[in-house]
């Protein structure tokens, strides 16, 4: 009886250390730049069907917009931006309605054969921690409440631990009283991450279980 309450007790301590190594962590950092963005609609746009595939790099936080000289920015309609936290693991997205075709505000960007238009970020780095999933908002101000400029359509999902596709030709703007001149859409996408154990964490663990092991070999 002994025994077992000494080596619950040497296992309470090991746990305890790895909690306190793991929660020692930050719960948020910022991405770590340069992140790839591919521009791809392999339908092309509304109007001309030629295949759209652009890679661009954001190396600083302020991303690419439209006007700044980059490939992708050429793209861009006015007011339409990406750029990235500098205190957080977030990515933040203007996107402008192109074309209102029948009276629904979309992009105009177009998928094809199954295989949608879209904004691709890959090379996504969080330092310490894992990628392992996101939470989409909508709401203008890249807030997580309020007003959305979104009907519908809105599609983010994560391609692996390190990229991400934001559906383009999915989206379905509201209209704010002038057609496609005036929708838009405000996102904002967090990072949900989780610490990955430093090399101290496992030295621990192991440590305590051949503690233990070598304590029962001992009374044995």
């Amino acid at each position: 009886m002994n025994m077992l309450k000494t080596d619950r007790g040497l296992l309470r301590c090991l746990a305890g250390g790895v909690l306190a190594l793991g929660t020692a962590w930050p719960a948020h950092a910022a991405l770590t730049l340069p992140v790839a963005v591919m521009l791809s609609a392999p339908g092309g746009v509304v109007a001309d069907p030629t295949p759209i595939d652009l890679v661009g790099s954001a190396t600083g936080f302020a991303g690419i917009s439209v006007g700044d000289g980059s490939e992708i920015g050429s793209f861009m309609l006015p007011g339409e931006t990406i750029f990235f936290s500098d205190s957080s693991d977030s990515i933040f997205l203007r996107v402008a309605a192109g074309d209102d075709t029948d009276g629904v505000l979309t992009t105009g960007y177009l998928g094809l054969g199954g295989t949608p238009a879209s904004y691709t970020f890959s090379g996504l780095n969080v330092a310490g921690q894992i990628i392992t999933g996101l939470s989409v908002y909508t709401f203008d101000g890249y807030g997580t409440s309020g007003t959305s400029g979104v009907a519908s359509g809105t599609s983010v999902s994560l391609v692996n631990a390190s990229t991400i596709r934001f559906d383009l030709d999915s989206l379905v703007f509201q209209d704010r009283g002038g057609g496609s001149s005036t929708a838009y859409g405000e996102f904002r996408i967090d990072l949900i991450t989780t610490p990955i154990p430093e090399p101290a964490t496992w030295i621990l663990f192991a440590l305590g279980i051949a503690a233990v092991g070598a304590l029962r070999a001992r009374r044995a």
